[in-house]
């Protein structure tokens, strides 16, 4: 080995120092030294060690890392703490790192820093060593898998209650809520066993078997004078009947006779002459004398003048009328005061003020035995009326 004098600053005697050791492998193993030359030629260099795992500083036999955590080298240093300097005088640089670029104090083997684990969760840990290593991946299920197994959830959910709807509505029809009792509420012409008899479902029937609307209509027609019915359930077992009582009021021609009408237009009977207390309603004739139905007209003009007179005479006030003529459309008239006044309206053209007029004459000007008859036909627009007094009777 090559001897190379170096001053040294304790006894200034130059000093012996080894030449610098050879660059450290990428392995972290020290490398050949360069190869001599002899006489010209290249001297064959030995080949190289397979590349070993990194040395740690204690196996080397190098002093451990101080606290700081950076590693020590094992090169020798001068006395002043710096590199020994190299053979020109020069201090001994260190060799190059592979960029290019200085390397730091040690370029050396260094210990690999302790990898950082990463924490897995409990949950990953639990399935991984629930499952053995011979057990099949389950297969991960797609959006659509996934829609299709809530579409079949809700279908069997929907179908398990419309069997349980079913059965309910079976135990209730056929164990439960039985007519046990009957009331009437209103004033009533018929008995409760009429009632019950027209309403055709004995006690012991289950209340919900029949429909409320056909109930009523079957009692209207049996028991006509009933201007108003309706069936009612009280649970769990009574039947109620809401009544109202039907009042003769007009009379019309039918088929062969008379029909009694009742306030809202009823038939509530036949008559073969027209009864002398109710109010005759002429020239019209009636459809069907059936009893419990509505009142219909064979003509639909009279029809529709029946609907609009009738109701107005209700409203205006006046009282005793005898007879309606609905014979002429454009000479409409009605008798009051037991038939001695006749009061003549013409068209229903602003009909709520001509009655308004004749409800003011009766109670105001006429006399309560006056005779004769009362034009309104022109009060409209002339604000005027005419009485024409009967001197005859």
């Amino acid at each position: 080995m090559r001897e190379i004098p170096i001053h040294t600053p304790q006894n200034g005697r130059p000093a012996q120092r080894q030449a610098p050791r050879p660059q450290a492998g990428p392995a972290g193993q020290r490398g050949q030294a360069p190869a001599r030359q002899n006489g010209g030629e290249k001297a064959r260099r030995r080949p190289m060690p397979p590349p070993q795992r990194p040395v740690s500083a204690q196996e080397a036999g190098r002093p451990a890392a101080p606290e700081s955590g950076r590693p020590v080298s094992s090169m020798p240093r001068h006395a002043s703490g710096n590199m020994p300097p190299a053979g020109n005088g020069q201090p001994a640089r260190r060799p190059d790192a592979k960029n290019g670029r200085p390397a730091g104090p040690y370029s050396g083997p260094r210990e690999a820093p302790p990898q950082k684990t990463a924490k897995k969760s409990k949950k990953k840990l639990r399935a991984k060593k629930a499952l053995p290593q011979d057990a099949p991946q389950r297969r991960r299920v797609t959006r659509a898998e996934a829609r299709r197994s809530r579409l079949k959830k809700r279908i069997w959910t929907f179908l398990i209650i419309l069997l349980l709807v079913g059965v309910g509505i079976y135990v209730s029809v056929t164990l439960l809520f039985k007519i046990g009792k009957y009331e009437i509420q209103g004033e009533c012409l018929y008995t409760l066993e009429e009632m019950t008899e027209a309403f055709g479902h004995a006690q012991g029937e289950n209340i919900f078997s029949f429909s409320l609307s056909d109930a009523e209509k079957q009692i209207a027609q049996k028991l006509p004078y009933l201007e108003s019915i309706k069936v009612r359930r009280r649970l769990p077992d009574t039947i109620v009947f809401i009544v109202e009582p039907a009042k003769e009021s007009y009379c019309a021609a039918g088929a062969g006779g008379f029909v009694v009408l009742s306030e809202q237009f009823k038939i509530l009977r036949t008559a073969d002459q027209a009864p002398l207390e109710l109010c005759l309603i002429d020239g019209i004739n009636a459809k069907s004398t059936v009893a419990g139905t509505a009142f219909q007209a064979e003509n639909e003009e009279q029809q529709a003048l029946l609907e609009e007179l009738l109701p107005a005479l209700e409203e205006s006030g006046i009282s005793g009328i005898g007879q309606i003529d609905l014979t002429d459309s454009y000479a409409l008239s009605f008798t009051v005061n037991g038939g001695n006044i006749r009061v003549l309206l013409g068209t229903t053209v602003k009909l709520d003020y001509k009655l308004k007029t004749v409800y003011k004459m009766l109670t105001d000007e006429l006399a309560p035995d006056s005779r004769g008859t009362l034009d309104v036909t022109a009060a409209p627009s002339t604000g005027k009326t005419i009485f024409k007094q009967d001197v005859t009777k």
